[in-house]
């Protein structure tokens, strides 16, 4: 279910983005979405997750606890430089859990959700979301 309707929170081409996380997830592809420090959008929702919830404000409700979150992903890049100071950048961020996994590639002031099902590869996934949110 691709739910990206409406106007774009982010300046890179998120029907790249997600066109990128569908080529390298397929089917275990769960959710997608953009989001800056002040708001999210949901781009796409699998069938599988959307049979998981009762309704689309479900999912919403529960985006808006991720994003509550992922805020911190704007200053993660100066949190990490301070720990690791042969760093120039941090690009993305995974996460394993016993559902999922979740990544986010982050810009300065915009990024890129994905969640896919444990075993799917992710670094190609990170690399080609990459190419196109920084």
């Amino acid at each position: 279910m691709n739910i990206g309707e409406g106007e774009s929170l982010v300046d890179y081409d998120t029907g790249a983005a997600l066109e990128a996380a569908t080529d390298h997830a397929g089917e275990a592809l769960l959710v997608c979405a953009e989001y800056t420090p002040e708001d999210f959008r949901l781009v796409y929702l699998s069938d599988r997750l959307q049979a998981e919830y009762d309704e689309l404000d479900d999912i919403v409700e529960a985006g808006e606890l991720f994003h509550h979150y992922g805020q911190l992903d704007f200053v993660g890049e100066d949190q990490f430089a301070e720990f690791y100071p042969t760093l120039s950048e941090t690009q993305a961020f995974v996460t394993y859990t016993d559902f999922a996994i979740i990544g986010r590639v982050v810009g300065a002031n915009e990024a890129f959700y994905f969640s896919v099902e444990n075993g799917t590869e992710v670094t190609p996934l990170v690399d080609a979301v990459t190419e196109i949110v920084r």
